[in-house]
């Protein structure tokens, strides 16, 4: 079986279907439809192994989805006088 790589759907036991944007190492930054209106959003940090190749190449949820998800924003401490 071939590696999981960016780009590749992928089968989530609880998020359902979702799509790897990057991969590093162990993990797996991954876009999950099913998580869009939770609180933490869709983008996801996930152990490869909890993915599974999926069975489609196409998802029209997904294929619009490219890239690195975005980056979360620095809170920084204002400095007081």
């Amino acid at each position: 079986m071939a590696p999981l790589q960016a780009g590749v759907l992928v089968e989530h036991s609880v998020w359902g279907r979702g799509k790897i944007l990057a991969v590093d190492h162990i993990n797996a930054d991954t876009y999950f439809p099913s998580q869009a209106s939770a609180e933490a959003g869709p983008f996801r940090r996930v152990r490869l192994t909890s993915l599974t190749k999926s069975g489609v190449t196409s998802d029209p949820e997904l294929d619009h989805i490219d890239g690195k998800p975005r980056a979360t924003a620095k809170r920084t401490k204002k400095k007081t006088t």
